[in-house]
C-alpha cells in the first residue's frame, strides 16, 4: 500500500517559498528603481505576474503539457480563469505589495495566509462538510504552509 505524506511536504515547501516572495519583493521595492516612484506596487506587481507566468509555461512546456494547457484555456471555465486573473492580479498583488511597503513582510505574508482558512471554513459551511476527509488533509496542508511562511517571515537578519 502507497502511503502519501506529499501533502505535508508541498505544504510546508509552498508556505516557505510565499515567505520568500514576500520578502524578495519588499527588498525589490526598497531597491533604486522603485525608490520614491508612486505606482512602484502596480509595477512590482507587474514584473511578478509576468515572471511566474513565464515560468509556469516554461515548466509546462518542460513537462510536456503545454498543448493540455491551450486546449483548457479555450473553454468556459478556462476563459473564466483568465478573465479572473487578469482582473484579481493586477489588483490583489498591487494590494499586497503596498501592505509589504506599508507594513513590512512579515506581518504582510502571515495576514495573506489567513485567506485559504478563510475560504476553507466558508467552504466548509456552505458546502455543509460535502466534501468529507479530503477537507481534513487541506487543512492540514494549510497548517503547514502559515508555518512555514511564520518561519521565514520571522527570520531577522543579523
Amino acid at each position: 500500500m502507497k502511503t502519501q505524506h506529499g501533502g505535508k511536504r508541498y505544504g510546508f515547501f509552498s508556505g516557505a517559498l510565499w515567505g520568500l516572495d514576500t520578502v524578495v519583493l519588499a527588498i525589490a521595492l526598497a531597491m533604486i528603481p522603485f525608490d520614491g516612484f508612486g505606482q512602484s506596487a502596480l509595477v512590482g506587481a507587474v514584473l511578478h505576474d509576468v515572471a511566474c507566468a513565464v515560468i509556469l509555461l516554461v515548466y509546462m512546456a518542460i513537462r510536456g503539457r503545454l498543448k493540455d494547457t491551450w486546449n483548457g484555456l479555450r473553454t468556459r471555465p478556462g476563459m473564466s480563469v483568465v478573465v479572473a486573473a487578469l482582473l484579481g492580479g493586477p489588483i490583489g498583488m498591487s494590494g499586497y505589495l503596498i501592505a509589504i511597503d506599508n507594513i513590512g513582510p512579515g506581518l504582510t505574508a502571515i495576514i495573506s495566509t489567513f485567506y485559504p482558512a478563510l475560504g476553507t471554513l466558508l467552504a466548509f459551511a456552505l458546502l455543509k462538510g460535502a466534501h468529507g476527509s479530503a477537507s481534513d488533509r487541506g487543512a492540514a496542508g494549510g497548517a503547514w504552509c502559515h508555518r512555514g511562511d511564520g518561519l521565514v517571515c520571522n527570520l531577522r537578519p543579523r
